[in-house]
């Protein structure tokens, strides 16, 4: 059976130890793209991993609106 490898979840698991910049106070585990998990690093993997997730999500930030 051949399956498709975009519906495979390509999971890296990120300890304590791996968090030189202390950063990671627990384990955690990451999911990635096929691309990702087999042409970036560990690293590179690492730093996305830690990115504040409000630079990764489109609706965070300042709003046009006013809410009465």
């Amino acid at each position: 059976m051949h399956s498709n490898r975009d519906s495979i979840k390509y999971v890296v698991k990120f300890g304590t130890e791996d968090s030189q910049d202390g950063r990671l106070t627990a384990p955690v585990r990451g999911q990635f793209s096929y691309d990702q998990f087999t042409d970036w690093s560990f690293n590179e993997l690492y730093k996305l991993q830690i990115k504040p997730w409000k630079e990764t999500d489109p609706n965070v930030g300042p709003t046009t609106r006013m809410y009465k």
